[in-house]
């Protein structure tokens, strides 16, 4: 019987989300500077634009994976047959976190400027997704009769994947963040749209149910 594969991971953050943010500033900025120019003397908000905003809120993590095949040598009177197997390797694997940006919906304002956003809870929006250039030549301890397959190589990836997508998909650190980047843009947005009408708006959140 073979046993279980082992897996080690950690994640971090891309470097590229920092930009990634940087550049949805930019854009929200740039949504509500066009929409002033298009609406004239018009007053009321359009929020159309709102699932736009809420995808700049997706960001990536990446997982750094050691996925490991072991079979242990048969044994015959005792004797050690030497067909055991014993392989590693490791690779990086991305996951996107963010939220569903079509159950994004954004209220009119009130008599107050009290806009009411729902919005979704954070979650995994893709499947690991395997850097090709980050897998390294498989290690082994292999047994002199014994060599591991394509066939086991794929199985213990397979396993691996879905263990790191188990683990994304548990990580509430991870999925309260793409939650919390969605409600700051979408809150800068609305913020941004009642400037460009010389309004000022505050934002009340709904949980999407």
């Amino acid at each position: 019987m073979l046993p279980t594969i082992n897996l080690k991971s950690k994640r971090r953050t891309a470097p590229m989300n920092k930009i990634r943010a940087i550049a949805a500033i930019i854009i929200l900025g740039c949504l509500a500077f066009a929409l002033n120019g298009c609406q004239g003397q018009q007053k009321d908000a359009d929020f159309s634009n709102a699932s736009e905003v809420a995808k700049l809120a997706t960001f990536e993590c990446t997982y750094h994976n050691v996925a490991k095949i072991e079979r242990e040598s048969d044994k015959a009177w005792f004797i050690d047959l030497q067909n055991g197997k014993q392989e590693w390797f490791e690779y990086d694997a991305t996951v996107d976190f963010g939220i569903d940006a079509s159950k994004v919906h954004i209220d009119e304002p009130d008599e107050k400027g009290v806009v009411a956003i729902t919005i979704p809870q954070g979650q995994v929006l893709t499947e690991p997704n395997i850097k090709a250039d980050s897998v390294s030549d498989p290690l082994d301890a292999n047994g002199f009769f014994a060599s591991v397959t394509d066939d086991e190589r794929k199985e213990a990836l397979s396993k691996a994947q879905q263990d790191t997508l188990d683990r994304a998909y548990a990580d509430d650190t991870m999925i309260a963040s793409a939650r919390n980047r969605a409600k700051t843009l979408l809150e800068q947005y609305v913020k941004n749209i009642g400037n460009s009408l010389n309004e000022s708006y505050t934002v009340k959140w709904i949980d999407e149910e």
